[in-house]
């Protein structure tokens, strides 16, 4: 997630406290998926190992792999009751939104032009925050320690010059090695679980062959198919190809968005210019939602 801290601007305790949460709510998605699925392949890998032993052991064989789809089976109705991905993507949403809100508002852009006066520009903040917060309301965030800080009120009314560098600096330019870093890094990690992928293929192919010929008495070809499955759903589940995609997109939006920027000589070009560097981070976030909501249907 981008750093809720900058140079210029400082946010509230209720932003940190919104990211704390998406974090926790994140790690505990994945640590419970990683759980899960590890608890799969090793129920099919000790069914598989089953012939290695005695035949009077092969029941506890069988029975280890029960208990480990039972262990699978409660991690699973765990997360379907916790829904950490809920608290994740809600936290975020909060976060996000506020940054974006509060980034327009103190560098003087769209919906937040410096000619509007700082009191009805904050009326504005607070109205579309409420907004918002209206639109996600599983968030423990309170509206009352959302409101503008001083170090956003200190910025904008500065002049545009120092906005502007403010901005460019601590904003637009930070967010822009953001998403280069989780694009390439989302890409590399694609390839990566695609080249596992194929590995494990063609292991579980000669695997099936061998015990077929009864060269191989192991049977670990259902655990590969098992750990194949595996792979797919956590590919699923963290969406590396999608990401890096959906990324590189607003990486190329955002250098766009800067060149505007620097090119803003005026408040109407750079008010403008403002709004279309949020609205480029604002669609990453927007499609990231979207893409969460349709992969779990729970968000």
């Amino acid at each position: 997630m981008p750093t809720s801290q900058t140079h210029d601007v400082e946010f509230p305790a209720a932003v940190e406290r919104a990211e704390e949460i998406a974090s926790r709510g994140q790690a505990l998605y994945f640590r419970a998926t990683r759980l899960r699925l590890g608890l799969a392949i090793l129920a099919g890998l000790l069914i598989g190992l089953s012939p290695l032993s005695p035949h009077e052991d092969e029941n506890g064989w069988a029975l280890a792999s029960a208990v480990c789809f039972v262990l699978a089976f409660l991690v699973e109705l765990w997360l379907h009751r916790q829904q950490p991905q809920r608290v994740w993507a809600t936290g975020r949403a909060v976060a996000e939104s506020y940054k974006t809100l509060a980034w327009r508002f103190a560098a003087g852009g769209l919906p937040f032009p410096d000619s509007l006066e700082t009191e009805a520009a904050e009326d504005r903040f607070v109205r579309r925050l409420a907004d918002v917060v209206r639109d996600t309301p599983a968030t423990p965030i309170d509206i009352v320690d959302l409101r503008p800080t001083a170090s956003m009120r200190a910025l904008r009314s500065a002049p545009l010059s120092q906005r502007k560098a403010a901005y460019l600096a601590s904003r637009a330019e930070d967010q822009l090695l953001w998403y280069e870093r989780k694009a390439s890094w989302n890409s590399a990690m694609a390839h990566r679980w695609s080249v596992a992928l194929l590995t494990l293929e063609a292991v579980g192919a000669l695997l099936a062959l061998a015990t077929g010929l009864h060269l191989w008495r192991v049977d670990l070809a259902s655990a590969i198919s098992a750990a194949i499955g595996c792979a797919v759903a956590w590919m699923a589940v963290r969406q590396y190809q999608t990401l890096s995609s959906t990324y590189g997109t607003t990486v190329g939006e955002l250098r766009q968005a800067v060149r505007s920027l620097v090119a803003a000589t005026d408040e109407i070009s750079w008010e403008r210019a403002v709004a279309d560097a949020e609205d480029a981070i604002s669609r990453e976030h927007t499609l990231w939602r979207a893409q969460r909501r349709e992969s779990h249907g729970r968000i």
